[in-house]
């Protein structure tokens, strides 16, 4: 880990890619504590585990595909009322 730490801070694209990268996890983490709390989804928290155990890419498609179905029978319940 901290060989890897050393290359990524080694020249400047490195060290862009890996600013970026950051900051987009820190939103998208905001982002996910926030609906998933907001819509009272269940175990919210699992879908941020999984991004740092198995993708970023994963955890957040995941997350986002259990939000829809979360709104959508939201929608459905509300236009059956």
């Amino acid at each position: 880990l901290p060989t890897f730490i050393d290359q990524v801070w080694a020249n400047p694209a490195s060290s862009f890619v890996a600013v970026d990268l950051t900051i987009g996890l820190l939103l998208v983490i905001t982002f996910m504590v926030t609906e998933g709390k907001r819509l009272k989804l269940r175990l919210w928290g699992l879908y941020i585990a999984l991004m740092f155990l198995i993708s970023f890419a994963f955890g957040f498609s995941l997350f986002m595909f259990v939000r829809e179905r979360k709104l959508a029978a939201a929608f459905e319940a509300a236009q059956a009322s």
